[in-house]
């Protein structure tokens, strides 16, 4: 029992850190915005993949609004019938709001990234949806 005294006490603390997370999500507030982007280059190769990821990074991912911020390249040996090979790179931000996702696409940074990297997209699929984020384990 001694030993579980601390336990029982500290778990509180524990839950309440975890609700006050700034990444965790209560379902009533307003709902996150998710922006993905897959982008279709006309050069595939591994260095202009790399070179593409690293752009997204310096220029994009510290923007007011971002609550998370991933980009990579496509994972090539994923070839199942329902795995999409229709793109290289893929970009996936996750805003506070849907007026921080619209403050980003008007943000000189955001359109200088896409005046750079126009000419070297044969194409760019866009998924935009509002969602409710937690962290699950």
């Amino acid at each position: 029992m001694k030993l579980l005294l601390p336990l029982v006490c500290a778990l509180p603390l524990f839950i309440a850190s975890c609700a006050s997370s700034p990444l965790a999500s209560d379902k009533s507030a307003e709902p996150w915005f998710a922006h993905d982007v897959y982008f279709d280059l006309n050069d595939d190769s591994p260095e202009a993949r790399k070179a593409l990821v690293k752009s997204c990074w310096d220029q994009l991912s510290k923007l007011d609004g971002v609550r998370f911020f991933a980009c990579g390249q496509r994972d090539e040996s994923l070839t199942s019938p329902v795995n999409d090979q229709d793109y290289d790179v893929s970009l996936h931000v996750i805003f506070e709001s849907r007026s921080a996702q619209d403050a980003y696409q008007v943000h000189p940074k955001h359109l200088a990234f896409v005046t750079l990297h126009l000419d070297s997209w044969k194409g760019v699929r866009v998924f935009d949806s509002f969602v409710h984020g937690a962290f699950t384990k």
